[in-house]
């Protein structure tokens, strides 16, 4: 596991958290970066500032635009609120927080030369603080094997997108696991992607007898999710 440090004592002079509060703005705060740094992560708020006390219940926060690691994370607080005759989620907060985070990692076993691609005897699990940096989840082993090494690495090095391309999740000319979403149904097919793409990327896929085509998001090897048709 690796350990994000998030501890500023840039907090000075917002108010604390309501203490009857404090806990659902917290379990809010968790469920926000672990959807920005992944279902694995372990999420610790080592403390919490709210400049506008929430009016009302909180369901959920979302991270303020500019999120950086190594700095205090705004949040908007949203919850139920009441529109005319209809309940609606809506923002009636805002927290401001430190936490710590731990989460999946990957380091080198040996120098990597640039331009090598990755195999499993190259990776090893670590953890420790990552610098300043975007909240978004680090590369898993998937990604890194028969990922491209971008420069040449030192032992112990990270393993991050800036250090390694990451191999395609869907490759162009092989078939894909699709689910399509429509009017509440799933439908799921076996089609051809039509492009290459990493976790998260959009590609198209083809129907390979009638040879439409459809736009889908990459959320696994080999897997494919469309929401919508073109």
């Amino acid at each position: 596991m690796v350990t994000l440090l998030l501890l500023t004592g840039a907090l000075a002079g917002a108010p604390s958290a309501d203490p009857a509060a404090a806990p659902a703005i917290e379990a809010a705060i968790v469920d926000a970066l672990k959807a920005r740094l992944g279902a694995e992560a372990t999420i610790v708020v080592t403390r919490l500032a709210v400049p506008m006390p929430p009016a009302g219940e909180v369901s959920d926060a979302q991270l303020a635009p500019g999120a950086m690691l190594g700095a205090p994370l705004s949040f908007v607080l949203r919850g139920p609120v009441w529109r005319g005759d209809q309940k609606v989620i809506a923002p009636v907060g805002r927290a401001v927080a430190d936490v710590e985070a731990s989460v999946p990692h990957w380091h080198t076993t040996h120098t990597i030369t640039r331009g090598t691609r990755l195999a499993d005897r190259d990776l090893a699990r670590v953890t420790h603080a990552l610098p300043r940096g975007a909240l978004k989840p680090l590369p898993d082993s998937d990604a890194l094997v028969d990922g491209r090494a971008l420069s040449d690495l030192a032992e112990d090095a990270c393993l991050t997108t800036r250090a390694v391309a990451p191999s395609p999740a869907v490759v162009a000319g092989r078939d894909v696991a699709v689910l399509m979403r429509t009017g509440g149904i799933e439908v799921r097919a076996v089609l051809v992607a039509v492009d290459s793409g990493v976790l998260g990327a959009e590609v198209r896929v083809m129907h390979p007898e009638s040879r439409r085509t459809f736009r889908a998001r990459v959320v696994g090897r080999a897997e494919v999710e469309i929401s919508h048709e073109p």
